[in-house]
């Protein structure tokens, strides 16, 4: 396709309002169409997705193409985007001309799922879309690696989810995790409730109690539990 880049740095927040296509898939294939001429030059990918939900838009293939400018050289700034086959993502969608292509090119345009596959109804509305994305990065779905739930990965989609949807609505998606029947859901459940800027400490005295806290959500709650003074405070 004849398509020329737009490199902006964008949040993925304003990337869901400009989107008119917003869909959930595992990157099938991702391959260059056409090579950068430079190292200082964007190269032309192309994405194929397998879609398994629709947030925004009609869209009722089960297969998606679409396009995005990548970056090649050195790189210092914002994430730049970097799309795996195998990958499950959330694709922030725009068409020009006939074909689809990312809302923006060079810097980070979608949004990687770490929880696994999840049930999903068509968000419809631009706030309902933020409610699903943030379900999405906090609450753990079939095939979700557990293994990884510790990880930075949640962490990421924390910082994310409350840009989106807000402390408040955050605070009651991780709440809801506190009954989960997995020690590890529950206790990162907890940790991320009781850090900053949550700071809720309601659940630390159950982690603590709990037989099948791990070490690891055990030594962080009981540091959540006694912090150490600040020494800069100390006289």
């Amino acid at each position: 396709p004849n398509l020329e880049p737009k490199v902006e740095y964008v949040e993925i927040a304003k990337q869901i309002n400009q989107a008119s296509l917003i869909v959930v898939g595992i990157v099938k294939h991702e391959k260059i169409v056409r090579a950068a001429k430079d190292p200082n030059s964007l190269e032309l990918r192309e994405v194929t997705v397998l879609v398994e939900a629709t947030l925004e838009g009609l869209f009722k293939e089960k297969q998606l193409t679409f396009y995005y400018f990548g970056e090649i050289g050195g790189w210092d700034g914002p994430p730049p985007n970097f799309i795996t086959p195998g990958a499950r993502c959330i694709f922030y969608l725009v068409k020009d001309g006939t074909v689809w292509r990312a809302t923006t090119d060079a810097y980070l345009s979608h949004t990687r799922i770490f929880t696994g596959r999840h049930n999903i109804p068509n968000a419809g509305e631009k706030y309902q879309v933020r409610q699903t994305i943030a379900r999405l990065m906090l609450l753990p779905g079939e095939g979700a690696d557990l293994e990884g739930y510790p990880g930075g990965s949640v962490y990421q989609n924390k910082a994310l989810a409350m840009r989106l949807v807000g402390k408040v609505d955050v605070s009651k998606l991780l709440r809801s995790l506190l009954e989960n029947p997995n020690p590890t859901i529950r206790g990162r459940a907890c940790i991320m409730l009781a850090e900053f800027p949550l700071n809720e400490l309601s659940c630390l005295d159950q982690l603590l109690l709990d037989p099948q806290t791990s070490s690891t959500d055990r030594k962080d709650g009981e540091k959540l539990m006694h912090p150490a003074p600040n020494p800069l405070l100390v006289h």
